[in-house]
């Protein structure tokens, strides 16, 4: 099935709830099609409805902010990954936190609350042993000519 056709089903759904005159029915044709008897003031703004990025602020936000950790790893040279994980071992969490597993090793295996918490502590592990000879070569001049650093 394409797109378009799951597209024709929402769009049928959506309106027989709205051509439903009793709230009560109206109501259970909500939960029986999972969608909300008024439509978001963000639908507004949708291309494609199955292939738009999420509507909520908390999963866009951590899916950023896993995206740029993952990527920060992914610049270490393997000095730079050496000194990360010694520094990440002797690091000291909350002790309300559970351990987390390697972020460069186990990144995949990271959930939300892991990745935010990952990120609250990162800006802290970079700052212990981050220097020129922990990123690739050709990472960081690439990184000084985004930034326009000679």
């Amino acid at each position: 099935m394409t797109t378009l056709h799951y597209h024709h089903i929402t769009d049928e759904e959506i309106s027989k709830i709205f051509q439903e005159s009793v709230s009560s029915k109206r109501g259970q044709l909500c939960i029986e099609y999972g969608l909300r008897s008024l439509p978001s003031i963000l639908d507004k703004l949708k291309y494609k409805r199955y292939l738009q990025m999420l509507q909520d602020i908390y999963h866009i936000i951590i899916g950023k902010i896993g995206r740029l950790l993952k990527l920060t790893c992914e610049l270490f040279s393997q000095e730079g990954e050496n000194n990360f994980v010694k520094i990440w071992k002797n690091f000291e969490i909350p002790k309300k936190w559970f351990h987390l597993p390697n972020p460069i090793s186990y990144y995949n295996s990271f959930m939300m609350s892991d990745l935010l918490r990952l990120a609250m502590i990162m800006p802290f592990l970079l700052n212990q042993f981050l220097k020129e000879s922990s990123l690739k070569n050709n990472k960081t001049a690439t990184i000084q000519q985004r930034i326009d650093v000679a």
